[in-house]
């Protein structure tokens, strides 16, 4: 037997349930009808039930996928890493959102779009970018910067961490730290851009977890109901340079640095053309 056939399919895993759950009858001599769904291509009958099925089932694959990687592989799989697994795949199943409250999406695109250039917000909006970077022996180093509809810069942050985040968990939160200085400057209507499509596209779809990453989500979800409203985009690196350079412009130096109206050379020198 081949190795890769130790690994089920989820499609097909996710086939054999549904028709099991179609065929049970429920009690009254008829098939529970509210019992089927449909993969990828929506949800038709049975919504809550048919998703909680679903979602126990993924979990079952994702953990006999990770004992084998364990068995016959030599892989160790993290429990956080089992837990991801099935958010992703049940993310694919239950579709995708906008917004942090579903709302407008003013410059905030689909999931899976990219922007190929810097734009300035509309009128009333600022527009936030977030960068992180993990720096070898000297921790995590995030960075931010607050930008009007005229592309004047309101104010930025860099902050040094001695922890270690992996790189996902870092841009997240480097997205909660540009939200809580929203806060203190009274913004209302905020679009944060962020290069990192895996947290772009968690606050889209609103995913959930219980891994590290998935806490500071639930963080940033928190914090957005003191906006009127947020949005939710992806940019490309090279879109993303002034707050990369924030990110990495105290090396070394512990604790934050907020600048109002002006950002250090280092970064400035880069808005000429972001």
């Amino acid at each position: 037997m081949r190795l890769q056939r130790r690994y089920p399919s989820i499609s097909r895993l996710l086939h054999c349930a549904r028709g099991v759950g179609g065929a049970t009858n429920d009690g009254e001599g008829r098939a529970g009808r509210d019992r089927g769904a449909g993969l990828g291509g929506g949800i038709v009958e049975g919504h809550a039930m048919s998703l909680e099925r679903e979602k126990m089932m993924v979990a079952c694959w994702a953990i006999w996928e990770a004992r084998n990687k364990t068995v016959f592989e030599g892989v160790r799989v993290r429990v956080e890493q089992i837990v991801r697994r099935v958010d992703d795949v049940m993310a694919e199943i239950a579709g995708n959102g906008e917004g942090c409250r579903g709302r407008k999406s003013v410059g905030g695109g689909r999931k899976g779009e990219i922007s190929t250039e810097w734009r300035a917000p509309e009128n009333g909006w600022v527009k936030i970018n977030v960068d992180a970077g993990v720096k070898e022996g000297l921790g995590v180093g995030v960075g931010v910067v607050c930008r009007n509809a005229q592309g004047k810069v309101l104010w930025g942050l860099s902050l040094n961490r001695k922890e270690i985040w992996e790189p996902h968990v870092a841009e997240a939160v480097a997205v909660l730290e540009g939200l809580v200085e929203a806060v203190r400057a009274g913004h209302e209507l905020i679009i944060v851009e962020s290069d990192c499509s895996r947290v772009v596209d968690a606050l889209k779809t609103r995913k959930t977890g219980r891994s590290s990453f998935f806490l500071v989500i639930d963080d940033i979800f928190r914090i957005c109901s003191s906006f009127v409203d947020v949005v939710w985009s992806h940019t490309s690196r090279i879109n993303n340079e002034v707050a990369h350079a924030l990110a990495h412009v105290s090396r070394g130096v512990v604790g934050k640095t907020v600048w109002i109206d002006q950002l250090p050379p280092v970064a400035e020198t880069l808005l000429v053309s972001k």
